[in-house]
């Protein structure tokens, strides 16, 4: 089975800082991002796009204390069936005119093709489907993003803008 992916953008990274730069017919997507402090950045590893990187499975230890082999799903590795990573990245501003976004980082190479932009969110919507408890996800998620939530609660009461969700 094929699939069809298209750019909607290209990573830049330059002395002025890094950008997600959109293609002029993407840029009316941008309404209402404002609304939010962080997007997901997915991206193409166009580096690694090569049939030696799309047919590794395996890697060796590729972090600290992790088993000495690790599949390549278990890892952010670029070598990888499909190389498309994912980067969560905090919105400093957005130029609708020219469908600029700047962030404060992006782990993806200048001129890297952007797939999609989504908001981050900061619970899943079927949370309700966790094999976990609610006061668990939350409590290890305030435990490991504390200053992230921070930022974006700041944020929010900033912007007088509250999120309503069902559990």
């Amino acid at each position: 089975m094929t699939y069809q992916l298209k750019a909607i953008g290209k990573v830049k990274n330059n002395e002025n800082g890094t950008f997600i730069q959109l293609e002029p017919d993407y840029i009316p997507g941008l309404q209402a991002l404002e609304g939010f402090s962080h997007i997901n950045v997915f991206w193409w590893f166009s580096d690694c796009d090569n049939d030696a990187d799309r047919n590794e499975l395996q890697t060796e230890q590729p972090y600290k204390g992790a088993p000495e082999v690790m599949g390549v799903f278990a890892t952010r590795s670029p070598a990888r069936p499909n190389p498309i990573a994912l980067t969560a990245s905090e919105i400093i501003n957005i130029d609708f005119t020219n469908g600029m976004i700047r962030v404060t980082f992006i782990d993806a190479n200048d001129n890297t093709p952007v797939l999609d932009i989504k908001p981050y969110t900061l619970f899943p919507e079927q949370m309700h489907q966790l094999r976990i408890s609610p006061a668990s996800f939350v409590s290890r998620h305030i435990k490991r993003h504390h200053s992230l939530l921070l930022k974006l609660l700041k944020s929010l009461i900033n912007r007088r803008s509250f999120l309503s969700f069902d559990i």
